[in-house]
């Protein structure tokens, strides 16, 4: 019953234009935001394995509660969390797991997005390491071979006056 009123107040603050946040465990109200323009659902991210907030917002998607799992992690007895469980209808049971597999999907994406992130910027890293590395390569191989371009030369040159100093020792005519 509270649920429908709630909806019915929260159409008419929503045809008024009225601007806020409301927080609910109501099924019809997240349901409602995805039908209705100007309502958004938006939930607090969760740990799903170990049922403590992340502390941030996510726009878009409805949460779960995590009303069974967080009851029976305080140590409520199993038997009050199956009637309770009985007493709800089975398409609420279906849509909470349906929330709560998104939440799980959504905490691997982010956790999944967070490691890409770090994995780039190491990469980065290494890709300018490896830049650094080859241009200092490149430096040390144009410096050999224009080492080795001047001993070319020098050789060169040492072959040129052995040849003019062999042919003056062998030649009879000195002044020449």
């Amino acid at each position: 019953m509270g649920g429908a009123l709630a909806e019915i107040i929260l159409n008419k603050l929503n045809a008024s234009k009225a601007q806020g946040v409301v927080t609910t465990h109501f099924t019809n109200l997240k349901l409602l935001a995805n039908q209705e323009e100007g309502i958004f659902n938006g939930c607090m991210l969760f740990n799903s394995r170990t049922l403590k907030p992340l502390y941030q917002l996510q726009i878009g998607e409805p949460g779960s509660s995590f009303t069974f799992e967080v009851a029976s992690k305080i140590g409520l007895p199993e038997n009050i969390i199956e009637e309770a469980r009985q007493k709800i209808s089975a398409e609420r049971i279906k849509m909470d797991k349906l929330l709560h597999q998104l939440q799980q999907e959504k905490n691997t994406q982010i956790r999944l997005k967070r490691d890409l992130i770090k994995q780039m910027g190491k990469a980065t890293a290494e890709k300018r390491e490896f830049r650094e590395l080859n241009d200092q390569l490149e430096d040390k191989i144009a410096k050999t071979n224009e080492q080795k371009e001047e001993k070319q030369k020098l050789m060169e040159f040492g072959r040129k006056l052995m040849s003019l100093t062999h042919e003056w020792t062998h030649n009879k005519n000195k002044k020449k």
